[in-house]
């Protein structure tokens, strides 16, 4: 792993290394004179591959080949194939690297262009696919529509995929010697029924997350279909983390990471919802977009109490309602904004007292359907000017955030915007109410670790995506060590 750029006892590093990596930004890199052999998932550069190498192409000996990890096909009873762990994960260990089967062609369309653009797609994909990409590509569609009944046999799907999987991992996916062994597809009587059924239930949109205003930006995202990613069964507890190459040559790349320590023969799975909503709204979208009831631990315990939930949160956004209505209209007097963040406070201490018949652990799981309005609480007590209380929310948002969707793009978000809100308080408070240098080291070590774990590359990959953001943080320091 690389040298961490935030263990400096200064952290002065972290700031000489933004004008290096300003200045790598913008020199081309030169083209190998001798080619090289594909490099291993340890030799990837991610700088590149998550698009911080200034706009200039990706070096071909550099883009990561097809990589699989310590992961395992299995037949759950009643539930069909998942994957699983073949030894001790550490967290943002990778899993998988995969090209995409097959992407839609329009950024930022709605979900039903994208998933009719990916159809169209796939059938087109069929005429150059080779017979195993096929043979998987068939596994995903639904058994009991299936007419040929020795796809209806689970051993055989999983016997398929994990010829897939080997032969992704060598790198020979693409090769026809399969043939003999697999026919091209099932004996369906409606190919483009099926295709739309596969699509779907296990096609993804891509993310990119922009690291200024540390928001998802929908207008990049396509549609797209990963064959062995689409094994990664769901839980709103996940434990696998995903993202995707930013360059133009990897933007069809995916790569899963380990969110968490993950135990030998633990299922991996990966979030496909908002994790932060209420119950009833990712049980909602769960049904309408893949079909399925969600029965997993957080959800078990959640479910009881769906009703209560929903009404809080409701209460909780007509007051976050308010506070974007002030702000917008430029109402910034201090006393208008601390009223509101009353108002806040109160309906979180209802959802607090909602939970009160709950164990501890089990009351911070419920907790973090409300953890959005924490980050209200946050905004509107920094307005108010009220730093303490804004640093305490955003903290409340980082505990809860790394026990729903550790490692992911939410968790190092609210960890940045706690140090943001550290040095805006460093910046704007007078000097005899400071907050401490060290408090602002830790949460910016924090929040490059969850970097790592989610996008990879150390130090030098952190300071590079977060650089206007780092400037604040040595304005704050300075201030703070002066």
């Amino acid at each position: 792993m690389a040298r961490s750029a935030v263990y400096d006892h200064t952290l002065v590093t972290i700031f000489n290394a933004i004008k290096v990596c300003e200045q790598i930004s913008q020199t081309p890199a030169t083209p190998a004179t001798v080619a090289t052999p594909a490099p291993t998932v340890t030799q990837v550069d991610w700088i590149q591959f998550h698009g911080g190498n200034g706009g200039f192409h990706l070096d071909t000996n550099t883009k990561p080949k097809s990589y699989v990890g310590p992961i395992a096909v299995h037949e759950f009873e009643g539930r069909g194939l998942g994957l699983v762990a073949t030894r001790k994960i550490t967290a943002g260990d990778v899993l998988l690297i995969e090209d995409a089967f097959a992407m839609s062609s329009t950024c930022g369309a709605l979900i039903s262009q994208a998933t009719a653009e990916l159809a169209r797609t796939c059938c087109n994909k069929f005429a150059v696919a080779t017979p195993l990409e096929m043979s998987a590509f068939w596994c995903l569609h639904s058994q009991s529509d299936c007419q040929n009944p020795n796809w209806k046999e689970i051993g055989r799907r999983k016997t398929i995929f994990e010829e897939y999987l080997a032969h992704l991992h060598a790198g020979e996916i693409h090769n026809n010697s399969m043939q003999s062994r697999y026919v091209p597809k099932p004996c369906l009587e409606k190919q483009d029924k099926a295709v739309a059924s596969i699509v779907s239930s296990n096609s993804r949109k891509t993310e990119h997350w922009n690291a200024w205003t540390l928001l998802l930006d929908e207008s990049e995202s396509l549609g797209g279909l990963w064959l062995a990613a689409s094994l990664f069964n769901h839980s709103c507890l996940g434990n696998v983390v995903i993202n995707y190459g930013s360059s133009k040559e990897c933007g069809s790349t995916l790569v899963a990471r380990a969110a968490t320590t993950i135990e030998t023969g633990e299922e991996l799975l990966h979030t496909y919802v908002y994790p932060f909503d209420t119950v009833h709204e990712r049980q909602k979208k769960l049904q309408h977009i893949y079909g399925f009831h969600c029965c997993c631990a957080r959800c078990a315990l959640e479910a009881p109490h769906a009703l209560v939930a929903s009404q809080l949160a409701d209460r909780l956004e007509s007051e976050l309602q308010k506070f974007s209505a002030a702000r917008g209209k430029g109402i910034n007097g201090r006393n208008d904004m601390a009223k509101i963040v009353k108002m806040i406070r109160s309906v979180l201490a209802s959802v607090d007292k909602a939970a009160e018949d709950l164990s501890a652990g089990l009351r911070r799981l419920w907790r973090s359907q409300f953890l959005w309005g924490d980050h209200g609480l946050a905004m509107a007590a920094q307005e108010a000017g009220l730093f303490q209380e804004a640093v305490d929310a955003f903290r409340n948002c980082v505990s809860l955030v790394a026990m729903v969707a550790p490692s992911s793009e939410y968790e190092l978000k609210y960890r940045m915007m706690l140090t943001q809100s550290l040095s805006r308080w460093a910046l704007s408070a007078p000097a005899s109410n400071l907050p401490s240098a060290d408090d602002l080291k830790e949460a910016l070590k924090h929040a490059e670790e969850a970097h790592n774990r989610l996008y990879g590359g150390g130090g030098r990959h952190f300071v590079c995506r977060m650089k206007k953001r780092l400037e604040d943080v040595y304005a704050a320091l300075r201030r703070l060590q002066s």
